[in-house]
């Protein structure tokens, strides 16, 4: 595969230069980790405790760490270069010299508080420092599928593997990788299963009368009760077999279904608990415990129910209770200190703590140019077309004929000023915000890309960003301008307090993203350069409009007018407010017909007519 295609569909940092600045700390996290319980464990069986039975070593948090981050801040990537990085770590720790440019350098930095001669003796001692499996993606198990299940069937597709690779070479490697598959699935997974009562019915059919089918529960019960102890057996077997000292299991999408979240985390508490075993879990924690949430709950509605009441204090302390054992449960499976956040990347240059600023930006490592390059070479490349399309209208217009444009000439005007408004005006509000976005950006937007014709319009790519799902669950296929769509609708505005839109009884908050879609998607038809045009029609109900006497009225009260605001006018300009003001105040005098003053009757009056033009200069 060459450089281009191999950057275009890259899925993990080949380098450690290709990690974000949010990512790096915690794959460093993780690697460091894995390393320290390995030297830890080999310190463990050096004093005559083999770490199976190593009890001090069950007193040790859970040897898991969660990488946590929000949808699309890149968990994934991450844990694909985690399991990239330990590879690497083995080969380091076997032969120094296999281990080529800049891995070998980043993980020498990493593992500077430890001893890499301790880590080499592990190595040496076992045959690699880990034996990491594949990841393992529960969101793309069936239901009722669990991670022991899929597990189990990794651990004995690898074996497999191997004892079929070593047959003709090493008969004897062969036998055993065999057997080992066999006592896992006789042993451990025979166990498992009718602890969770499968296959019941079965030895009920095969049992030839009461006597013997209490002897085959009573075997099959004997596995289940022993299963946990025949499983932490097996494991030491297990990386005897692939001559390792640690077996990582990668687990990704951990927040994906409530009940594969609970099935995780119990199963990382009640078999991947051992000395020689690290988890390694990507997943969203608000996320799973939210999940969590809604199976506890769903499971105290019969009981709330018989109270007759949510509100009574018993349902109260129920909940409470609940949320309570939710934390224990999450501080106890995913100890607070082996939790890496990764953050959203970073699209600027910020400083460090050395105050040096970084040589790249997280936008720049994706999409390999910055955002203000993107934007820059973009209306540079849309300026020209554009100049002659608006002059060709504003002819028309001047020859007294429709300056309309055609579809092919709106959409050269729109290539222009949807970048312009972008780059000025929207792009704080609506720059990519995830490590997935900033791949569609460079899928669409790279300087490279020039000769693919699937680049997107930018309105167009903006629209399909998730924070927008409240437009793109209500707009149809048919609906290509947002103007025209918010006619149709059924729309309110307010414009005291925060501000917010209501389209079809949904609110759309001021600094939400759909909010500030709305607006560049207005903006940018009102700035189409020809007067027939329909986009920049805009619906009276969402613009502000003025809420009767009582709403002007404190302009001409002392102390609320607008002298005493912050942001207000010079003296000159409110002298005759000021003059008003040092009367009586106006609601104290409304039997008055005009008062001696220039604001009279007529004005306060809402009934009366004419109109009253406030001009506003900004400052």
């Amino acid at each position: 595969m060459d450089g281009a295609s191999d950057q275009r569909t890259r899925f993990r940092a080949e380098e450690p230069d290709q990690l974000l600045a949010t990512q790096e700390p915690a794959v460093r996290t993780v690697v460091r980790g894995v390393a320290r319980l390995a030297r830890d464990n080999e310190m463990h069986h050096h004093h005559g405790r083999p770490a199976e039975f190593d009890l001090e070593a069950t007193k040790r948090p859970h040897q898991v760490f969660l990488i946590d981050g929000s949808r699309g801040a890149g968990k994934t990537y991450t844990l694909l270069t985690v399991e990239l990085a330990l590879k690497e770590l083995s080969k380091l720790c076997i032969a120094a010299p296999s281990v080529e440019g800049n891995w070998k350098v980043k993980l020498n930095s990493w593992l500077a508080p430890l001893s890499t001669g301790d880590l080499q003796a592990v190595a040496r001692r076992y045959g690699a420092l880990t034996h990491t499996l594949r990841i393992i993606f529960p969101g793309d198990m069936e239901d009722g599928d669990t991670v022991m299940e899929a597990l189990f069937a990794a651990m004995t597709s690898v074996t497999a593997a191997a004892a079929q690779a070593c047959e003709k070479t090493d008969q004897a490697r062969g036998e055993l990788g065999k057997s080992l598959n066999k006592k896992l699935r006789e042993d451990v997974a025979q166990g498992w299963y009718f602890a969770r009562r499968f296959g019941t019915d079965a030895i009920v059919r095969d049992s030839t009368d009461y006597e013997d089918l209490v002897l085959r529960f009573e075997a099959e019960a004997r596995k289940a009760a022993h299963r946990i102890d025949v499983w932490r057996s097996y494991i030491d077997k297990y990386l005897e077999f692939h001559q390792a000292a640690m077996l990582v299991v990668l687990l990704d999408d951990s927040d994906v279904r409530s009940e594969l979240t609970d099935n995780i985390l119990h199963a990382i508490r009640m078999y991947l608990d051992h000395p020689r075993i690290v988890t390694v879990l990507a997943g969203n924690l608000k996320s799973m415990r939210i999940s969590l949430l809604h199976l506890k709950m769903s499971a105290l509605g019969d009981a709330v129910t018989a109270l007759n009441s949510k509100d009574h204090p018993t349902a109260r302390e129920w909940r409470r209770h609940e949320r309570k054992e939710i934390e224990d449960y999450l501080e106890k499976v995913l100890p607070p200190e082996q939790r890496i956040r990764v953050n959203r990347p970073q699209l600027l240059r910020n400083v460090d703590a050395s105050g040096r600023p970084p040589v790249r930006s997280d936008f720049e490592v994706v999409v390999e140019e910055s955002l203000d390059k993107v934007c820059s070479r973009l209306m540079h490349q849309h300026r020209t077309s554009f100049l002659d399309v608006k002059f060709k209208l504003a002819i028309s217009r001047e020859l007294g004929r429709s300056d309309a444009p055609s579809p092919a000439e709106k959409r050269t005007l729109e290539y222009f000023l949807s970048w312009w408004l972008f780059s000025n005006r929207y792009r704080e509000q609506l720059q990519p915000r995830s490590v997935r976005q900033l791949k569609t950006w460079k899928m669409f937007y790279e300087e490279a890309t020039g000769k693919f014709a699937n680049t997107k319009r930018l309105p167009v790519m903006l629209f399909d960003n998730p924070a927008n799902f409240t437009l793109i669950h209500r707009m149809s296929d048919e609906d290509e301008s947002v103007s025209e769509w918010l006619r149709r609708q059924e729309i309110e505005s307010s414009w005291v307090g925060r501000r917010r839109f209501r389209v079809n009884d949904s609110d759309i908050d001021e600094g939400t993203y759909t909010y500030n879609y709305v607006k560049y998607r207005l903006d940018l038809g009102i700035a189409m350069p020809m007067r027939d045009n329909s986009d920049e029609v805009v619906s009276k109900v969402m613009l502000p409009a003025l809420m009767g006497r009582s709403f002007m009225r404190r302009f001409f009260q002392p102390r609320r007018g607008l002298r005493h605001r912050p942001h207000r006018a010079g003296k000159r300009n409110l002298a005759e407010i000021h003059r008003v003001g040092r009367q009586r105040r106006i609601d104290q005098r409304r039997h008055q017909g005009g008062g001696g003053g220039k604001v009279g009757r007529r004005f306060l009056d809402p009934q009366a007519s004419g109109h009253v033009q406030v001009d506003v200069v900004a400052g």
